[in-house]
């Protein structure tokens, strides 16, 4: 009765990485880990990046060159993040587009036909480098000398430097990337994020 409560506190166990897959490389990516033939097909992996887990549901699109840029083949991954295009060739200039619902889309240019592996981040870390890719352009006072700033630090800055447009992107930031829901999509756009607080306030957005 005892091992029964004990063994009823454990938390589920994660995914497991995929058996096949490089070491988690900790950024977005497009890895070949085998070429193919000329008309070889494409099949492979989404994982995330930093835990290697595999991602399911996810979408990988086959994006074509021009001006429009027309999905020529759309596949979703199976529930261990793995996919498969047998007999497919595309024109020079695609793109392989993943997306997934709490991970920031990866687009990048299609490679030969082979065995791939599509790393993506969470929406969460993707939130923090933002932060950090917009106080770097910034610079003083955003900028922390010995570490990255963090969403209240900038919040904080942003209050002493009377940037209220600042201050509430940065508290939006934080919220979602460190609130009790993940983010998507939806929750990004609605809350504003996305935009640069300094060039939508400088247009009177």
């Amino acid at each position: 009765a005892a091992l029964a409560v004990v063994l009823s506190w454990r938390r589920p166990p994660r995914p497991r990485p995929l058996a096949s897959t490089l070491p988690p490389r900790v950024r977005a990516s497009v890895e070949v880990l085998e070429k193919f033939g000329a008309d070889g097909g494409y099949q492979g992996y989404v994982r995330d990046a930093h835990e290697g887990t595999g991602i399911s549901p996810a979408a990988v699109s086959f994006i074509g060159p021009g001006v429009n840029r027309p999905v020529l083949l759309q596949v979703r991954t199976a529930s261990d993040g793995a996919f498969q295009v047998q007999n497919a060739t595309f024109p020079s200039g695609t793109l392989v587009e993943v997306t997934a619902p709490f991970h920031a889309t990866l687009s990048a240019p299609l490679p030969a036909p082979g065995v791939l592996e599509l790393s993506l981040i969470s929406r969460r870390r993707a939130l923090m480098e933002r932060l950090v890719r917009w106080a770097e352009r910034q610079g003083k006072p955003w900028i922390r000398a010995n570490a990255e700033p963090t969403p209240a630090e900038v919040a904080a800055v942003a209050s002493i430097e009377a940037e209220p447009g600042v201050e509430r992107w940065a508290r939006g930031l934080e919220q979602l990337a460190f609130g009790p829901s993940p983010p998507d999509a939806a929750s990004e756009q609605a809350s504003g994020v996305a935009d640069d607080p300094k060039t939508t306030r400088e247009r009177g957005i």
